[in-house]
């Protein structure tokens, strides 16, 4: 996945020095360009990372290129959120007929496993829907200059930007508030509180008795269980 994100991002740079990148023929309407931004901003000493108009081919091209990518993102994230899910279904219906059969030890692990799943899932629906409003900031950014050229659009378009630095924190807060381990163990490092919970069960002998009290053992992890009703 390292590599993958590498290459990504490799491709991202090399498509946008081939679409924006600003070329010695375009130097006259830069230099055009921050006139007006000093004179209507009052923004001196202008500078231009990128610069190319907004219907030339390789800039089209880059925008075509990008909703596609993001697309396939969306689209990959939406088949693994829907291929979890009915694994997890599948496996708990599963345990509900071994836990028939054994005091529902292996049920009580499914559910466990099953509400762990769902908020890991929202938590990485969440991560995955934070990058669209980076995705609407730099839309404004384009477009604003384009149908609402005033001399407040410079101002909206670096406003704009600000939000974009608060990605990396806001990632991880997602996690912390929606998996419930997580909040639980922030929670109790910050009001020094311990709502740690653990999981009692009375396990049965190979006769089918139930076990005696010195035999029964606490759980308080879930670990994960084979085909066949089998924990690892």
């Amino acid at each position: 996945m390292g590599i993958l994100a590498f290459l990504l991002n490799l491709f991202h740079i090399v498509l946008l020095a081939w679409a924006d990148y600003p070329r010695p023929n375009y130097y006259e309407k830069m230099e055009e360009l921050s006139k007006l931004v000093t004179q209507e901003a009052g923004i001196t000493d202008v500078k231009f990372s990128s610069f190319t108009w907004a219907r030339s081919f390789p800039w089209l091209m880059h925008c075509v290129i990008m909703v596609f990518l993001f697309s396939t993102c969306y689209a990959v994230i939406t088949i693994c959120v829907f291929k979890i899910r009915k694994y997890v279904r599948e496996a708990f219906t599963l345990s509900v007929d071994i836990g028939e059969k054994d005091l529902s030890l292996e049920k009580l692990k499914m559910e466990r496993l099953r509400d762990y799943n769902n908020q890991l899932t929202y938590a990485l629906i969440v991560q995955a829907i934070l990058p669209t409003f980076e995705v609407i900031a730099m839309s404004t950014q384009i477009l604003l200059p384009i149908f609402y050229p005033s001399g407040t659009t410079v101002f909206i378009i670096v406003y704009t930007v600000i939000p974009l630095y608060f990605a990396p924190v806001i990632n991880p807060l997602s996690t912390i508030f929606l998996v419930k381990p997580y909040r639980r163990a922030v929670l109790n490092k910050i009001f020094g509180r311990n709502n740690g919970e653990m999981t009692h069960a009375s396990i049965k002998n190979n006769t089918g008795m139930p076990a005696s009290k010195d035999q029964q053992r606490s759980f308080n992890t879930v670990a994960p269980i084979k085909n066949g009703g089998e924990s690892n």
